[in-house]
């Protein structure tokens, strides 16, 4: 074996070494760093989409408790009379309150009313899970009807729904009287995307 040969040998055999030396100190130290690194900022990114969800949750939960613990929601539910609808069922309510949906449904499933709206097309929708005269039985919004033990102002929902429209973000809670009493008959539904 020529000196040239040995050389060319030694070399290749350092190269072969130090890329190896090279890969090792990356998948044990760089590469584990970067992927706690990853870890952590998706673990904060999903951190803040729950926390803008909970914040979406919490102001439509508010607006569904100020819509349904009035006198005039309950006494509408019981009686229906045009100038209720008027003043806060027409379509200028859904921008008014960014929703897209809007419902009343009875204890039996029943739905009294509801209402849809496109927001970024400025027109009605439909919502076929409102269309219908009652609520599906698989539909998990009857869970609110099946909490009877809870006291009124606790039986409320909120969450995420599926339609053919997306996903909305949704709150419901019994409509009471303003001084949170009455019977719990119907419930206020209102959803947004």
């Amino acid at each position: 074996m020529t000196l040239k040969t040995r050389f060319i040998l030694v070399l290749l055999s350092l190269f072969a070494v130090f890329t190896l030396s090279l890969y090792l100190v990356y998948r044990t130290w760089i590469y584990t760093a970067f992927e706690k690194l990853e870890f952590d900022v998706a673990g904060d990114n999903m951190q803040r989409v729950v926390s803008a969800l909970d914040t979406d949750l919490d102001h439509l939960a508010s607006t569904v408790s100020d819509w349904a613990a009035w006198n005039d929601t309950f006494e509408f539910v019981n009686k229906p009379y045009e100038a209720y609808y008027e003043a806060n069922l027409d379509p200028s309510v859904f921008p008014t309150t960014n929703t897209n949906l809007f419902a009343i449904v009875s204890t039996d499933n029943r739905i009294v009313w509801s209402g849809g709206y496109d927001l970024i097309n400025d027109q009605p929708i439909e919502f076929q899970q409102f269309a219908q005269p009652r609520l599906a039985q698989d539909n998990p919004l009857t869970a609110l009807n099946q909490s009877e033990e809870l006291p009124p102002e606790d039986r409320k929902i909120r969450g995420l729904l599926e339609t053919e429209h997306g996903y909305l973000v949704l709150a419901a809670g019994p409509i009471l009287r303003s001084d949170l009493r009455g019977p719990v008959v119907v419930f206020w539904l209102w959803a947004g995307y």
